[in-house]
Formats: structure tokens, C-alpha cells, sequence
């Protein structure tokens, strides 16, 4: 979904390579540094890759889960910083509570992914979860 968001609006819309050039607003760095960084995590979440970059698998846990927040709160930035998508006090609340909510399942462990066969189902589930929510949060009327 962020790499369908990035190219879409890349190859969409020539305002967007503006807001890229040097002196861009920042919210517009930290998107594209949340696009790097997710990147990295899923590169890095990799079974080759991560045995090699982590000594156990608790390690990786720790070091994938801050690195989740932290892409989680920086897309957030992102989102609300733009102006484009959330326009009335309903919506900003709701988004603010939807990304809590994933903070907290990081934090608590609440996906308990790695414990089942089927976590890409679960995976996949979410995904599509939390993008359903995003556009019913951003069409709630103004």
C-alpha cells in the first residue's frame, strides 16, 4: 500500500516532485524516510536476513517492534501534517485513535502473529482492516 501511495503520486501528479526538491516541507521528508524505513524493516524481517543481522529471535522482536512504531507515528506525521486528507475534528480524532490502537497492538503484542501458520492471512486481514478504516475515516463527512 505505501509503495502503491509513493508511485501512484509520483507518476500522478507533478505538484508532488515539487514537494520533493530541496526545501521541502518536512512532513514530506519524514513520509519519504517512513517509506525508507519500512522498507528496511520488511527487508530486514526477511528469515535470511534476520539471522544474520540478530542474534535471537527476542532481539528481532525488540528491534522490529520500535522500528514499527516508529514508521507507524512518522506515516501518521505524514497524514496529518499534509492537510489533504483529514478536514474535520471527527476524522483527526479517529485517525489519531486508529493509530494508537496499532501503537498499542506493537507494544502489548497483540497481533501474536509469529505464534500461528496462518499469520499472513492475519497479516493480509489487518492490512486490509486498517486501509478500510483510513477511507472511512477520511470520507466521514466534514
Amino acid at each position: 500500500l505505501a509503495a502503491l501511495h509513493v508511485f501512484w503520486l509520483l507518476l500522478g501528479d507533478a505538484v508532488v516532485v515539487e514537494y520533493l526538491r530541496p526545501g521541502a516541507p518536512l512532513y514530506m521528508w519524514v513520509g519519504l524516510a517512513g517509506f525508507a524505513l519500512l522498507n528496511l524493516l520488511m527487508l530486514v524481517s526477511l528469515p535470511s536476513y534476520r539471522r544474520r543481522v540478530h542474534r535471537s529471535h527476542a532481539g528481532f522482536r525488540h528491534w522490529h517492534r520500535g522500528f514499527a512504531i516508529a514508521v507507524t507515528v512518522g506515516a501518521a506525521w505524514h497524514i496529518l501534517m499534509s492537510g489533504h486528507y483529514l478536514r474535520s475534528p471527527i476524522q483527526w480524532l479517529a485517525f489519531v485513535a486508529l493509530v494508537a490502537f496499532a501503537c498499542l497492538a506493537y507494544r502489548f503484542d497483540w497481533h501474536n502473529n509469529d505464534r500461528e501458520r496462518r499469520s499472513w492471512h492475519r497479516y493480509l486481514g489487518v492490512a486490509m482492516g486498517a486501509a478500510t478504516l483510513f477511507a472511512l475515516v477520511r470520507n466521514i463527512p466534514s
